[in-house]
């Protein structure tokens, strides 16, 4: 828990600064009608902080497979009760046949296996009815990337997502948006 401890004190400055200013950006822009959002890989909260500082949330689930990260976030004194935390897989995760306006899925996708990323997307179109903000380094230009900007757009396309834009974010991953 101190590691995460030094984090806050640093204002999460292990996150990278095009990882933070894109989830100012995303609070940003669903900071206009508060949403029912569901949030693949929440990690140790930044996304979740930027999001309620807006003012961007009506009903909140967020997935987190890592157990440290889960209980830093479950026990964070500045977190206001959120709706539903799950420390799960996203594979693993039992939502029931919740629907979300908004699915953010940030610096999760590349560590899935090759070989499951179908299902992995089709699992978040299958939650999502409003729109996917999905972000992973790409493999030309990372050394974190597993996937082609090819193999994401197919993956997304295959799995019932439309409208499909690939924004290059900054130097060290791409932001994608695209409608259930």
């Amino acid at each position: 828990m101190n590691e995460y401890k030094n984090l806050v004190a640093r204002k999460f400055q292990a996150y990278s600064q095009p990882h933070c200013a894109l989830y100012g950006v995303i609070a940003e822009m669903l900071s206009y009608h508060p949403a029912r959002v569901l949030e693949v890989g929440f990690g140790i909260g930044y996304g979740i902080q930027q999001l309620i500082q807006k003012n961007c949330l009506k009903y909140y689930v967020g997935i987190e497979p890592d157990k440290e990260n889960y209980d830093y976030v479950m026990h964070q004194s500045k977190m206001p009760n959120l709706d539903r935390l799950i420390n799960s897989g996203w594979l693993e995760a039992d939502i029931g046949t919740e629907m979300f306006d908004f699915t953010l899925c940030i610096e999760v996708v590349e560590h899935t296996p090759k070989n499951l990323i179908s299902q992995f997307v089709k699992k978040l179109h299958d939650h999502t009815k409003g729109v996917l903000f999905l972000s992973t380094p790409d493999i030309n230009t990372n050394r974190h990337g597993i996937f082609t900007k090819a193999e994401i757009v197919e993956a997304l396309k295959l799995s019932g997502f439309k409208d499909v834009v690939d924004i290059e974010w900054q130097i060290p991953f791409t932001l994608y948006m695209c409608k259930a």
